[in-house]
């Protein structure tokens, strides 16, 4: 759906705050986030889940006027029927699906299409262990291809995949240093090809001594080709969507491309190009540039 690629393009960092919080107005304000997801998962604990409803659907009856794209992350299916019933619902931009596999996919889909309401947007997050089988992948593609809502991308949840193998990230390597790497490329590989963007896994370390990983980390998901990462503080989304931005010789080079795709090879910004290969690639920098 061409409107959730665009959507995609503008998430930038996603910024999560517990759902429960009694500032969310002013944090939604304030957020130089490019989108905002309020969680109702692991951010809160199972008995407040009624106090966050009751916060969310209070900031939905006066909701502010703020520039960025607003998700509920919604705890289950149940969860999310009764979010989907609250008559100022249509506010928000969309939900965040956690863990989603076969055990709840038809759940989900029952609960969005009871609901009767289908214009926004859902992002599922791919965080058990089927993110580790790609033919798993592959069979939950295929049913998500059947949901009528669109979906910008598929979030990985890095920490619930490491928990699934019983590590703890260290403060030292990027998560493409341990074995969720496997479960990234399963990802791109079982979503990518078929139309379906993905959203870079958190960074956990939010202290000022371990921006320099951070960076490392968001340089490599650059190489992977993500444009939006998870974010868990506020001082992470500069960073995040500084690195993760277009660059300008990268537009231009696109532009180039597009500008000689008749040609079978030719040399540009010091490298070879080769638009049969690389035209995918410049049109997707082209349409984000254009954003």
């Amino acid at each position: 759906m061409k409107g959730a690629e665009q959507l995609y393009y503008q998430l930038g960092a996603t910024l999560y705050m517990p759902a429960i919080r009694s500032d969310l107005v002013q944090r939604l304000m304030a957020t130089q986030a490019g989108s905002v997801v309020l969680c109702t998962e692991d951010a809160i604990s199972e008995h407040q889940i009624e106090d966050a409803l009751k916060n969310i659907n209070k900031l939905l009856t006066s909701f502010p006027q703020i520039n960025t794209s607003v998700f509920i992350r919604a705890r289950s299916p149940g969860v999310l029927a009764n979010l989907l019933a609250l008559d100022t619902i249509e506010h928000i931009k969309g939900f965040v699906i956690p863990k989603i596999d076969h055990s709840n996919v038809h759940e989900y889909k029952a609960a969005i299409e009871d609901s009767g309401k289908e214009k926004f947007y859902l992002m599922p997050t791919i965080e058990t262990e089927i993110a580790f089988d790609n033919q798993e992948l592959i069979r939950l593609r295929k049913l998500m291809d059947t949901f009528p809502v669109g979906i910008p991308c598929f979030r990985i949840g890095g920490n619930d995949l490491l928990s699934l193998l019983g590590i703890k990230r260290p403060d030292y390597v990027t998560i493409y240093e341990t074995p969720v790497r496997i479960a990234i490329d399963n990802c791109i590989t079982a979503f990518r090809p078929f139309g379906y963007q993905l959203s870079a896994p958190v960074f956990e370390f939010i202290d000022d001594e371990n921006i320099p990983l951070l960076k490392k980390e968001l340089m490599l998901d650059r190489a992977y080709g993500f444009l939006n990462k998870t974010a868990i503080h506020p001082t992470q989304v500069s960073l995040i969507q500084d690195i993760l931005s277009i660059r300008n010789e990268e537009l231009d080079l696109a532009k180039e491309i597009i500008r000689h795709q008749d040609k079978a090879v030719f040399k540009a910004g010091g490298q070879m190009c080769e638009p049969s290969t690389h035209i995918n690639w410049a049109k997707k920098v082209l349409a984000i540039g254009g954003r």
